[in-house]
């Protein structure tokens, strides 16, 4: 199958890999996985581009049917990450904050983050949300 099909949020799919080559050559199916497909993370702070003290906090609102979530925090936009954190989605609040709990982070530089869902463990990543960035300054 090519191209993109129209899929719905929060919807439970079921599906098969098979590998083709340049020849046409068809792999074995693999085994039946199913997952849904879920919102992306709606970040609220820091909002992008803020100016934050080293007391950081990471908040955003909670993804239906999300079993937790992977925060990561880098040096760059596509990359260079120097912390990373996972929580579960076990509480009833619609937002989740974190704190920050990682090394020093330095005075003046900018960081980025983004927030990742899971439905099946933390290293199935099912959405992305869009990736911020804030820049720490000494108060």
């Amino acid at each position: 199958m090519n191209g993109t099909l129209n899929l719905s949020l929060n919807q439970r799919y079921y599906y098969k890999i098979v590998a083709i080559d340049k020849g046409g050559l068809q792999s074995k199916p693999s085994y039946e996985e199913d997952d849904i497909i879920l919102k992306q993370p709606e970040l609220i702070k820091p909002e992008n581009n803020a100016i934050t003290s080293y007391d950081l906090t990471f908040k955003w609102k909670k993804v239906e049917h999300a079993s937790g979530y992977v925060i990561f925090i880098s040096t760059s936009r596509f990359g260079n990450e120097i912390w990373k954190r996972v929580v579960y989605s076990e509480s009833s609040n619609d937002t989740i904050s974190v704190s920050y709990t990682g090394s020093s982070l330095y005075s003046g530089k900018t960081y980025f983050w983004k927030v990742a869902t899971f439905t099946k463990g933390e290293n199935i990543i099912n959405s992305i949300s869009e990736t911020r960035n804030f820049t720490v300054i000494l108060r």
